[in-house]
């Protein structure tokens, strides 16, 4: 389903986040600064989403490339985590809009699992 947004809009949205970002800043929504990034490389993704509170807490704790940890912090091997399930933190939910980080964390699952030889 295409978004059908003003391209002009979405320019002048980034430039003005990215410029904030210079500036170490957020005047819209008073992130910390070391929270924000610039958007600056594609590919760009959208989404639509609400305002809703409906998602899971908790769960496995995984790394940055997306490989469920163990107890002691090492990799299961050929095990994966994606979307919600769990966190770099385990015990808490990252921030971002449910459908991120099931983009995000997918991609990176997939790409890692492709290159595992025990999968």
């Amino acid at each position: 389903m295409a978004l059908k947004l003003e391209p002009e809009a979405v320019k002048e949205t980034v430039e003005r986040w990215n410029r904030q970002v210079d500036e170490g800043k957020d005047n819209d929504f008073n992130r910390p600064p070391g929270t924000i990034v610039k958007i600056a490389a594609a590919p760009f993704y959208a989404v639509k989403v609400w305002p809703i509170c409906t998602n899971t807490q908790g769960g496995p704790e995984h790394d940055e490339r997306q490989r469920v940890l163990d107890p002691y912090g090492e990799p299961i091997a050929g095990l994966y985590s994606v979307g919600e399930l769990g966190s770099f933190f385990g015990h808490i939910y990252l921030l971002g809009g449910n459908l991120s980080e099931c983009v995000i964390s997918g991609r990176i699952a997939g790409r890692e699992a492709a290159l595992d030889s025990k999968v």
